[in-house]
């Protein structure tokens, strides 16, 4: 069977309008913190245990699309709900980058953690 060849002069691709996607819904969810614990440990859980987080207090939750960090902000309450306002937006890299420039870290220091 041969198939035919495909030419690289196919009409020139347009981006797609937002209007196309703008209904679509994506799951959106504000990360607090992540724990690593095994299972005994998680059967071993009773109401009132406490599971210690991988940040600070003071440091902002991630919101992420589809899994996919965006942005980050902080938990604030709104009308008896918790909200999220956002203080910043970008990737975890691109956020962490910004604050280092902000407290004026050298930028070749944040280009070797990785």
């Amino acid at each position: 069977m041969e198939f035919p060849t495909l030419s690289d002069t196919a009409r020139p691709s347009e981006p797609l309008p937002t209007t196309v996607l703008g209904g679509v819904e994506v799951s959106v969810a504000a990360v607090l913190g992540a724990a690593r614990l095994t299972v005994r440990e998680i059967l071993a859980m009773r109401p009132g245990s406490v599971i210690r987080l991988d940040r600070l207090a003071a440091q902002s939750v991630d919101l992420r699309v589809n899994n996919v960090t965006v942005a980050g902000g902080e938990i604030i309450v709104v009308d008896d709900q918790y909200a999220v306002r956002l203080t910043s937006i970008g990737s975890d890299r691109e956020r962490q980058l910004d604050r280092r420039e902000q407290s004026g870290e050298d930028a070749q220091d944040a280009s070797t953690e990785d």
